[in-house]
């Protein structure tokens, strides 16, 4: 996986360019939505696993994984509420 994002320079140029522009997005997310659901949307999305795979094996930047609700803490809320 490695090679096909990072093994040549235009290659490199689209995984970072997918990386900016997806945190352009969490960011974005993050500034309008107080309650974290855009984001959570966005985070359990493809487009969050493949920008997480590409953020892992980034040759040059050690980026911190993008993580949301934990959904368990959630669905426990919940029961609880339930109760």
């Amino acid at each position: 996986m490695s090679d096909l994002a990072y093994g040549t320079e235009i290659r490199k140029r689209h995984a970072d360019n997918f990386i900016v522009g997806f945190d352009r997005l969490v960011k974005l997310a993050n500034e309008c939505d107080s309650d974290n659901i855009i984001l959570d949307s966005l985070i359990y999305s493809v487009h969050c696993l493949f920008s997480n795979r590409l953020r892992e094996l980034h040759p040059q930047i050690q980026f911190e994984l993008i993580t949301g609700a934990d959904s368990v803490v959630y669905l426990e809320q919940i029961v609880i509420l339930q109760a």
